[in-house]
């Protein structure tokens, strides 16, 4: 089980975690309670992402529409684990 870190200063981007062993980076953003697992991120983009001083600039650049996802919705009273 991966448990998100929680992104502060983004108005896009709420919290997110990254699985080295299955490539997957988890997102959540602010407006929804939806978990996007995007698939086969090298680790390199995940490092980069986590990085960036914007994690909403970065996740345009680096994620969205370059790797396919899964999503799992969040009940509002759950925990944001994956």
């Amino acid at each position: 089980m991966i448990s998100l870190k929680t992104v502060t200063g983004s108005a896009q981007i709420a919290a997110y975690a990254f699985d080295p062993a299955d490539r997957v980076l988890y997102v959540r953003f602010h407006s929804s309670t939806m978990v996007y697992g995007y698939q086969a991120v090298p680790p390199e983009v995940a490092e980069a992402f986590e990085a960036a001083e914007s994690k909403g600039k970065a996740f345009y650049a680096l994620i969205r529409g370059k790797y396919q996802y899964t999503n799992q919705d969040l009940e509002p009273a759950e925990k944001p684990l994956i």
